[in-house]
């Protein structure tokens, strides 16, 4: 059987800032209506190699699109 793992504080940082990541880009894919299959693909690859700063504006686009769509 396995054992239960646990992270350090730097493995949580590290996981968190994926899974942010990884939300950032879920919502503006899925703000653009990309089919969720092809979306799973490309975000898997995107988050891997986009930038702190592209990922924020990216971030901040989709904030924006979404309030000018309500």
């Amino acid at each position: 059987t396995y054992k239960p793992i646990q992270l350090t504080k730097k493995g949580q940082t590290i996981g968190k800032k994926i899974a942010d990541r990884h939300e950032v880009l879920e919502q503006f894919l899925t703000f653009l209506k990309i089919p969720a299959k092809t979306r799973e693909k490309d975000i898997h690859g995107m988050e891997h190699c986009l930038s702190e700063i592209t990922l924020k504006k990216l971030k901040e686009l989709t904030i924006k699109l979404r309030s000018a769509k309500n």
